[in-house]
């Protein structure tokens, strides 16, 4: 009797909860969902951008290669723009927005510095993206802050200015450029 006793109460306070996984189900949904939207509004450009390092990936057969160009391309699909869309859609909290502010303020600084360097060498964007072997919008997008850039991205970057990766993104541990 005692132990029909406690499931009835048990039955009594149990509220209906969504399980943990429903939840984070939900919100994949919804982030793939904000995500299409995204990709369906692409800019002509960097979808042509996208096309040729998809292209590139697929013919690629060095391992190292392959990594790069998928960190290429996972910075060109991931803006920050999305990422506000996102944050602002499941309401982050105080200490998010502080950090997406540090990451945007991070990447203003990143992109001063490729610049001053690229002016500094005379080099136009495109010619850096050359020497860098990237794309030259991605420079552009990385130049204005659009764009976090991969550690990979800055080792290209600074070996094609010919300077070392901590003079670009100072948290990079200070390395001769080679």
């Amino acid at each position: 009797m005692v132990h029909i006793m406690k499931t009835t109460a048990k039955k009594s306070t149990d509220k209906p909860r969504r399980k943990r996984s429903d939840v984070y189900e939900q919100a994949r949904r919804e982030m793939r969902d904000e995500i299409q939207k995204w990709l369906e509004s692409l800019p002509e450009e960097l979808a042509e951008d996208l096309k040729q390092l998809f292209k590139l990936l697929a013919e690629a057969e060095d391992p190292k290669a392959k990594s790069e160009i998928a960190e290429t391309i996972n910075e060109l699909l991931v803006p920050s723009s999305l990422l506000v869309k996102l944050e602002e859609q499941f309401k982050l909290s105080a200490a998010d927005a502080a950090v997406r502010e540090r990451l945007t303020d991070y990447r203003k600084k990143v992109g001063k510095a490729i610049k001053k360097h690229r002016t500094a060498k005379k080099l136009s964007q495109g010619a850096l993206a050359d020497l860098a072997g990237i794309p030259q919008s991605h420079v552009s997008r990385l130049e204005t802050g659009v764009h976090v850039p991969t550690h990979v991205t800055i080792e290209k970057i600074a070996k094609a200015l010919g300077v070392c990766p901590s003079q670009i993104d100072p948290g990079f541990e200070s390395v001769e450029p080679e």
